[in-house]
C-alpha cells in the first residue's frame, strides 16, 4: 500500500472512530428517550413529527452535501466553482423551503396520518409545527458538511452531532418530566441550530472571508444552474431510505400503539451500525473518486470503487450475521428499562431484524451511487431508487396481510436487495479489469467466514444459556460473544486467504 493509501486508511479509521463515539452518544440519547417515554401514543406522535420534518429533510441535506463535494474538489484543483454564489443561493433556498413547508405541512399531514387516531394526528401536527425551524438548520448543516468534506476536513463533520446530543442529555435528565414530548420537540429544533453553528462558522470564516481568487466567477458563469440541476436527482436518490421508512411507518399505523416507535428504534440501531461504517468510508473516498475522474483515471476510479465495495462487504456481512444472534440482547441492553417494556423489545427486534438483514445491500447501493455521481450519471441511481421504493410498497402490502407486522421489515429487506443487484449489474457491466471477479471472490469468502462464525455463536449462545440480559454478568457474556465472533471470522478469512486481510496482516507482522 502506498503512502496515499496508508493516509486514506488512517483518515477512514479516524473518521469511523469519531462517528462511533457520536453514534454511541446517539444511542445513549435514544436509550434515555425510551427510558423516559417508552413506546406510546405520545412517542408515536413525536417520532412521526420527526419523520415528516427533520428526518425528511435529512435526505435533502445529505443530497446537498453529496452534490457540493465535487465542486469543492474542483476548487481545490484550481478550477472555478463560484462557491460564494452557491452559498448565498443555498441560504436563500433553505429559507424558501422552510417557509413553504410551513404552509404545506397540513397537506402532508392529511396523507401521512390518514390511519392514525384523532388524538395522535393532532399531537403529531402540533409537534411538527415546533420542528419546522429545524428544517432550515438541517439543510444548512449538511451543506456546510459537504464543503468541509470536499476540502478533506473530516473531523468536524464526524463530530457534528456532539452539541445536539449534549443538549438532549441535559433535557432528558433535568426537564423531561416537566415538559414531556413538547419540550423534546423544542430541544430537537434548538439542537439542530447548534449543529449548524458548529460546522457553519468554520466554513463561513475560511471560505467567504478568505475566499481564494480561483473560487470567484464572473456573473455570466452558469454555475448555479448546473449546481441546482444536478441536485434534483440526487435529492430523490438520497431520500431512498427515508421514503422507505415513511412507507414502513404508513404500513405500521393499523397495528397496535407503539408500532411506529418500534420501527423508529429499530431504524436508529440500524443506522447507528451501518452508517458509521459506510459513511465513514464513503465520506473519505468520494472526494478521491472525483479526483481520479478529473485526472481521467478511469481504471483507477473503478479499482477504488471495487476495493471500497470489497471492504464494506468484509465488514457488513459478519455484522448482519452477528446481530441475528445478539440483536434482541443488544436492544434489551440499550432500551429495556423504565417505560420500555419487554413487549417493546419484541416489536423493536422485529423491525431491527429486517433492517439488519439488508445492511450489505444498503452499503452497496450507497457506494455505487457515489460512483455514478462521480461520472456525472444521475439517471441510474434514480432508477434504483424507484425500484426499491415501489418494490418495498408492493412487497410490504402483500407480506403484512400474510405475516402481520413482520411483513414490513421483510418487504423492505427484499426491496433493498433488488436495488443492490440492479446497482451492481449496471455498474460492473462497464468494468473489464477483473474487478467483478475480485468482488465476487471477496463476498464469497466473507459469506463462508460469516457462516462459520454464526455456527460458533449459535453453539456459544446455547452453551451459555444466553437469552436474557439481567445484569453485569450477561453484559460480560455479550462482550465475550462479540469477541469470539470477531476472532472466528478473522481466522476464517485468513484460512480462506482473503487478499485484503492477508495483505494487511503481513504488513502488520513486518512492522512488529
Amino acid at each position: 500500500m502506498n503512502s496515499k493509501g496508508k493516509s486514506s486508511l488512517n483518515v477512514i479509521l479516524g473518521v469511523i472512530s469519531l462517528m462511533l463515539v457520536s453514534r454511541g452518544l446517539g444511542l445513549l440519547r435514544d436509550t434515555l428517550i425510551g427510558y423516559r417515554f417508552g413506546s406510546s401514543l405520545e412517542t408515536d406522535a413525536y417520532f412521526g413529527s420527526i419523520l415528516i420534518t427533520t428526518s425528511l429533510f435529512l435526505s435533502f441535506g445529505s443530497a446537498l452535501a453529496t452534490n457540493t463535494v465535487p465542486y469543492i474538489v474542483r476548487a481545490r484543483r484550481q478550477e472555478a466553482t463560484g462557491l460564494n454564489r452557491i452559498i448565498v443561493a443555498v441560504l436563500g433556498m433553505a429559507s424558501a423551503l422552510t417557509v413553504a413547508y410551513w404552509f404545506l405541512l397540513p397537506l402532508v399531514m392529511k396523507y401521512y396520518v390518514k390511519s392514525a387516531s384523532a388524538a395522535e394526528a393532532a399531537q403529531t401536527y402540533s409537534l411538527s409545527r415546533i420542528l419546522i425551524p429545524a428544517v432550515w438548520f438541517v439543510i444548512m448543516t449538511y451543506f456546510f458538511v459537504g464543503v468541509l468534506q470536499g476540502s478533506e476536513h473530516f473531523t468536524l463533520p464526524a463530530m457534528v452531532s456532539l452539541p445536539f446530543n449534549l443538549l438532549f442529555f441535559a433535557y432528558l435528565i433535568l426537564w423531561s418530566d416537566q415538559y414531556g414530548v413538547v419540550g423534546l420537540a423544542w430541544v430537537t429544533s434548538i439542537g439542530w441550530g447548534l449543529q449548524c453553528v458548529f460546522v457553519g462558522i468554520p466554513v463561513l470564516y475560511k471560505k467567504i472571508l478568505h475566499v481564494p481568487a480561483q473560487l470567484r466567477l464572473p456573473k455570466s458563469e452558469p454555475v448555479l444552474k448546473t449546481y441546482f440541476m444536478s441536485l434534483v436527482p440526487i435529492i430523490i436518490v438520497t431520500m431512498t431510505h427515508q421514503l422507505n421508512l415513511m412507507v414502513d411507518n404508513w404500513q405500521a399505523y393499523p397495528f397496535v400503539d407503539g408500532s411506529n416507535s418500534a420501527i423508529y428504534y429499530g431504524n436508529v440501531l440500524f443506522k447507528a451500525i451501518v452508517t458509521t461504517t459506510v459513511y465513514g468510508i464513503t465520506a473519505v473516498m468520494f472526494p478521491k473518486f472525483n479526483s481520479r475522474y478529473i485526472d481521467a483515471d478511469r481504471v483507477g476510479l473503478y479499482q477504488s470503487v471495487i476495493n471500497v465495495l470489497r471492504s464494506i462487504s468484509l465488514l457488513l456481512i459478519p455484522m448482519s450475521v452477528g446481530l441475528i444472534f445478539f440483536g434482541s440482547q443488544v436492544i434489551s441492553l440499550i432500551f429495556y428499562r423504565g417505560q420500555f417494556t419487554a413487549e417493546d423489545v419484541s416489536m423493536t427486534m422485529v423491525a431491527f431484524s429486517g433492517y439488519t438483514s439488508f445492511m450489505i445491500a444498503f452499503g452497496i447501493i450507497e457506494v455505487v451511487n457515489k460512483a455514478f455521481y462521480t461520472v456525472n450519471n444521475r439517471r441510474i441511481p434514480l432508477l434504483i431508487t424507484v425500484a426499491i421504493t415501489v418494490g418495498n410498497f408492493a412487497l410490504s402490502m402483500v407480506l403484512t396481510q400474510r405475516i402481520g407486522f413482520g411483513g414490513i421489515a421483510v418487504g423492505t429487506s427484499l426491496a433493498y436487495y433488488l436495488g443492490a443487484i440492479l446497482a451492481l449489474g449496471l455498474f460492473l457491466k462497464e468494468e473489464d479489469g477483473g474487478g467483478k471477479r475480485r468482488l465476487f471472490v471477496t463476498c464469497s469468502k466473507a459469506v463462508v467466514a460469516a457462516l462459520a462464525m454464526g455456527i460458533c455463536l449459535y453453539l456459544y449462545k446455547g452453551a451459555a444459556d444466553f437469552y436474557r440480559i439481567e445484569g453485569a454478568k450477561d453484559i460480560g457474556l455479550l462482550i465475550v460473544g462479540i469477541g469470539l465472533g470477531i476472532i472466528v471470522y478473522g481466522v476464517m478469512l485468513l484460512a480462506v486467504k482473503e487478499e485484503l486481510i492477508t495483505y494487511n496482516v503481513k504488513k502488520l507482522l513486518r512492522k512488529i
